[in-house]
């Protein structure tokens, strides 16, 4: 009996900095996502900012991309960042 196939796992991505900073960090972060959906259109990708960014949700770069704003601040998801290491 053959074993059943595994389900691919989501891929969360922390677009936080692609959403507050313009350039470095923020700049890589928008061209990484922008490139995975050029590469990988098969992929499940769930991108997510803290809450305290005000600006828009970004227009989503493929169909297998979701967008979601995380209920904690950018401080918060700092912390469990560096807890979950």
């Amino acid at each position: 009996m053959e074993a059943p196939a595994a389900l691919p796992a989501p891929i969360a991505i922390d677009y936080t900095s692609a959403l507050t900073q313009g350039a470095g960090i923020g700049r890589y972060t928008r061209e990484l996502v922008r490139a995975l959906a050029a590469l990988d259109p098969a992929s499940d990708y769930r991108l997510f900012a803290a809450a305290t960014p005000s600006t828009d949700p970004p227009s989503l770069p493929g169909g297998n991309f979701t967008w979601r704003r995380a209920p904690f601040t950018d401080a918060w998801l700092a912390r469990l960042w560096h807890r979950a290491r």
